[in-house]
């Protein structure tokens, strides 16, 4: 599995992030996904909040709960 930058920078993990999407983040993690990688400053934690501002609440807290 590639680990390295897909979009513009951006890693799988990122785009999951951003899209909280609950389980792509599950297995990504679960593959070994680095929750730390940042670029430019973004963190894993940013992608999920201006992700999750598109998704309920819920969907939200669980994405979060896996960080």
């Amino acid at each position: 599995m590639s680990r390295g930058p897909i979009e513009g920078g951006r890693t799988a993990l990122s785009c999951a992030l951003s899209a909280c999407d609950v389980r792509k983040v599950a297995l990504l993690l679960d593959a070994g996904a680095n929750l730390h990688d940042s670029r430019g400053g973004y963190t894993a934690l940013i992608d999920a909040a201006y992700g999750g501002t598109r998704r309920p609440d819920e969907e939200l807290l669980s994405l979060l709960r896996l960080l």
